[in-house]
């Protein structure tokens, strides 16, 4: 399958279990919507998007752990239940008020600890469900033999850097809709990542869990998908356009990369209240991380993004 690579972005490297990414350049996109600085974007009434909000990007490396475990087949599709250092559930309840607000999970590739809470639970995906796209999509080319064409590429780079849902929906269309994901969901375990019946996938829901086998997809050589699908999904959510480089980003190291997905909308059945959302790979205490945070309930952009970092924050702690 052949992907274009460009050469000022991350070089990606996986194997044995292993992940670099090297020091790379972000670039922005200059025809989306932006809102400024400090500010959250108003509510729009749609089902698949929301505007996008300003932060700050962070780029680095992530370092090569010496003795990284490889996942089994199995171990890569499953999450244990809900463990989490004490005080960490406690806070969390105190941050978003409500169990049902949130799901959240964090797992070191190389010692293998995780904190999960609420890990099981289903939140409004918004567009943290395009990693989902981007993964079925590869797969499907991985098992027909087909090369991505121009016009793949190009949607799934718009898809994943810009949060594009023009792209996405394309994506989505190809990949078979609704029934393309189900069905490559069911082949990579993932158990509580219901799309939406009417279509409107923004409104689909998922788990910090299932955000969490995904991320493994990435990072295992015993995956569903390949080193080049691996490393070409890395190479995208690793150069996301920097005012989308906020929720578990955070947690990251200072001076290292984050490979992330962000989601974030009004959710017209929940009163226009707001699902904010955030996972990635990234480095904790000079470790490979897999971090997902999922909420809903929000009654505002802005909060949700600050919430969501704090989890991140105390999944960061937790996993020390």
């Amino acid at each position: 399958m052949m992907m274009r690579r460009r050469g000022s972005v991350a070089a990606l490297v996986i194997g044995a279990g292993a992940l670099t990414l090297a020091a790379h350049g972000i670039t922005s996109g200059e025809s989306r919507l932006a809102s400024t600085a400090g500010s959250s974007p108003s509510p729009r009434h749609i089902e698949i998007a929301a505007p996008l909000p300003t932060s700050s990007a962070t780029s680095s490396a992530l370092p090569t752990p010496s003795a990284t475990p490889t996942p089994t087949p199995s171990a890569s599709r499953s999450m244990p239940q809900d463990t989490s250092p004490a005080g960490i559930d406690a806070s969390l309840l105190q941050l978003f008020g409500s169990p049902s607000a949130y799901s959240a999970a964090a797992v070191d590739l190389v010692t293998g600890r995780s904190v999960t809470l609420g890990a099981g639970s289903e939140m409004y995906a918004a567009s943290a469900i395009k990693l989902n796209f981007l993964e079925t999509m590869l797969y499907q080319h991985q098992q027909s033999g087909e090369e991505l064409t121009s016009d793949e590429q190009a949607d799934a780079t718009a898809m994943i850097e810009q949060s594009d849902n023009d792209a996405a929906d394309r994506v989505w269309r190809d990949a078979g809709a609704s029934d393309g994901i189900n069905a490559y969901n069911q082949i990579a375990g993932l158990t509580s990542t219901t799309m939406d019946p009417d279509g409107y996938w923004g409104l689909s829901t998922s788990s910090a869990a299932d955000q969490i086998i995904l991320l493994r997809n990435l990072t295992s050589s015993s995956s569903l998908l390949n080193a080049a699908s691996r490393a070409y999904a890395l190479d995208l959510m690793s150069n996301v356009d920097p005012d989308q480089r906020w929720g578990v980003s955070v947690a990251a190291d200072a001076g290292t990369a984050t490979a992330d997905k962000n989601g974030w909308l009004a959710i017209d059945p929940d009163n226009d209240l707001w699902a904010v959302n955030s996972l990635g790979v990234l480095t904790v205490h000079g470790h490979p991380v897999l971090m997902a945070v999922l909420s809903q309930h929000e009654p505002d952009f802005q909060t949700g993004v600050d919430r969501v970092e704090q989890a991140a924050a105390e999944l960061s702690a937790g996993l020390g």
